[in-house]
């Protein structure tokens, strides 16, 4: 019954239609006119599997919808001297004090086939550098602390290296 009903609402919102429950009355808008008649009657058939779906999914969902609506706060670095590592980069960190980290290394290689634009390929992994912190992100370590430096995107470039001269 209930995926009857999730399989419903899916068609729905693939129509168009937005569904809600407002003091145990099932609410229907539409963003085109009209709705399809046969899909009508289905509504209706269900309504009542409906309204209590999406009333049990609000209540679950209540906290998380309040939590979703709360500002992110920013996080002033220059206010640090050394970011702090998160657990998991700690973790990372003292591993890799310990014994190494080899094991979390991937190595890749390429093999490109046809023109290569280097100028492209260049700018669009820039774009990428400058989106994602964690690509830029370096740990050091200072009196046995690790800490973490986020390197600017302006510096990074791409280096290659034709092994087809070797």
């Amino acid at each position: 019954m209930e995926m009857e009903v999730v399989k419903i609402l899916e068609k729905a919102k693939a129509l168009g239609i937005f569904l809600k429950v407002e003091e145990d009355t099932l609410v229907l808008k539409s963003t085109k006119k009209g709705v399809d008649p046969e899909f009508l009657k289905i509504l209706k058939k269900e309504k009542a599997n409906i309204i209590n779906h999406l009333k049990t999914y609000k209540k679950r969902n209540r906290s998380a919808i309040v939590r979703s609506n709360e500002k992110i706060k920013v996080y002033k670095r220059d206010s640090y001297k050394h970011i702090p590592l998160s657990f998991s980069q700690e973790r990372l960190w003292f591993l890799d004090q310990l014994q190494g980290s080899l094991e979390y290394h991937i190595p890749l290689a390429l093999q490109l086939s046809g023109e290569l634009d280097k100028q492209a390929l260049a700018a669009s992994l820039q774009e990428v550098v400058k989106r994602h912190e964690v690509l830029r992100t370096v740990i050091y370590s200072e009196e046995g602390s690790g800490y973490q430096k986020v390197l600017s995107a302006d510096h990074w470039e791409l280096s290659s290296r034709d092994l087809t001269k070797d």
